[in-house]
C-alpha cells in the first residue's frame, strides 16, 4: 500500500484512502480534547497540567516555561521542541523561534512594524514576522501547520 499525504499528517486513518473522499468523518483536525493532560518533568518531580489551560510555552536556556490560565508558570526540564510537537494538535502555533501560543487564548494582534499578541489574560508576546502568517491562517481556518524547532 502506498503512503498518502493524509497518513503523514493525520497518522494512518484507514486502510482504504479512497474512503476519505466519501467519508469526511475520517479526517480530524485539531480533534484532541482540551481536557487531556500533559505530564512534565520538573526539578521537583512530575507536574500534571490540563492542556486546555495552557496559554503559551517558551524556552529559556535548558528549561521550557509552561504558562497556564489557572496556575503559576511552571519550569520543566522537557525540551521545547518535544513540547511543541506534543501540543501541535491542540491549537498551538509558533509566534517566535522559542515560543508557542494556544490560539484559543489570543485576544488581539496589534502593532504596525513589530506585532504584539495580546492574550486573554493580558500577557503580551512579541511575534516574529516569520510566524505571523501561520498564526493568521490558524485563526482563520483552525488548521495549524507548524514545524518543530531544532532546540
Amino acid at each position: 500500500m502506498e503512503k498518502h499525504i493524509t497518513d503523514l499528517i493525520f497518522g494512518k486513518i484507514c486502510e482504504e484512502p479512497d474512503k476519505l473522499k466519501h467519508e469526511p468523518s475520517f479526517i480530524k483536525t485539531n480533534a484532541h480534547n482540551p481536557d487531556d493532560k500533559i505530564y512534565l518533568k520538573t526539578q521537583t518531580g512530575v507536574y500534571t497540567a490540563r492542556i486546555g489551560n495552557l496559554t503559551c510555552c517558551s524556552a529559556t536556556g535548558v528549561f521550557t516555561n509552561i504558562h497556564q490560565s489557572d496556575a503559576a508558570p511552571v519550569a520543566t526540564e522537557e525540551l521545547f521542541s518535544d513540547i511543541e510537537i506534543m501540543l501541535r494538535p491542540y491549537n498551538f502555533v509558533k509566534c517566535r523561534h522559542s515560543c508557542i501560543i494556544n490560539i484559543d487564548y489570543i485576544k488581539e494582534i496589534i502593532g504596525e512594524q513589530e506585532k504584539e499578541i495580546i492574550l486573554l489574560d493580558g500577557t503580551v508576546l512579541l511575534c516574529s514576522d516569520e510566524y505571523l502568517e501561520d498564526i493568521y491562517r490558524a485563526l482563520r481556518t483552525g488548521f495549524i501547520s507548524i514545524t518543530a524547532s531544532e532546540n
